[in-house]
């Protein structure tokens, strides 16, 4: 199989400008964004991969990824029965 490294502007573009924005307003505040508990209204692709992206930053801040996991809370609209 050949595979490809590809990007998904929706996903990982969409990850990277909220993680951005997020540091930056938390570091005018003064408050560390790993400090912070996460709601997401929304989980679909592009707020899972929010997360997801927020998520690795939280590891390299110094969190497992357990930890960095319990800092999130997605909320989606629609209900399966």
């Amino acid at each position: 199989w050949n595979s490809f490294i590809s990007f998904n502007d929706d996903i990982q573009g969409t990850g990277a400008v909220v993680l951005a924005g997020a540091i930056r307003a938390f570091a005018l505040n003064g408050k560390a964004l790993k400090d912070q508990r996460i709601l997401f209204f929304g989980a679909g692709s592009s707020g899972v991969g929010v997360a997801e992206t927020i998520c690795r930053y939280f590891e390299l801040q110094g969190l497992t990824q357990e930890q960095a996991k319990k800092m999130f809370w997605l909320v989606d609209s629609k209900v399966r029965s």
